[in-house]
């Protein structure tokens, strides 16, 4: 049971996410909520891994908890200015500081784009 409830919310949480977005701004009750019942899938699925499939997979899904950083209301809040700053830092560096700076805005609003950040 545990590995299908566990598979369940993986499917329903991306639904879940978008009712929030379509109804109202994300909260950091809800962002919360979402980051704690994924890390409680992930701990389900641990006892379940018995293949290499299963195990790249629990990979992809603990890197996916990364992208929690890029969600609003915590990107708003904490992640853009603290990127920001450090992006600034990287643009003043000589020569391929500005580059540099460049690739990393671009880099970011890549994985912040929710069908981007569902890819392999």
């Amino acid at each position: 049971w545990p590995l299908m409830i566990s598979e369940l919310w993986h499917i329903y949480r991306p639904l879940h996410w978008a009712g929030i977005e379509y109804t109202r701004n994300p909260v950091l009750e809800d962002w919360a909520s979402m980051l704690g019942l994924d890390i409680v899938t992930l701990l389900l699925l641990q006892n379940n891994i018995n293949n290499k499939f299963s195990s790249k997979e629990m990979r992809r899904r603990k890197f996916k908890l990364f992208l929690y950083l890029l969600r609003s209301p915590i990107f708003d809040k904490y992640s853009k200015p603290t990127a920001s700053r450090v992006f600034q830092l990287v643009g003043k560096l000589p020569f391929f500081g500005p580059v540099l700076e460049s690739y990393f805005w671009d880099w970011l609003h890549y994985w912040k784009h929710p069908f981007a950040a569902e890819e392999d």
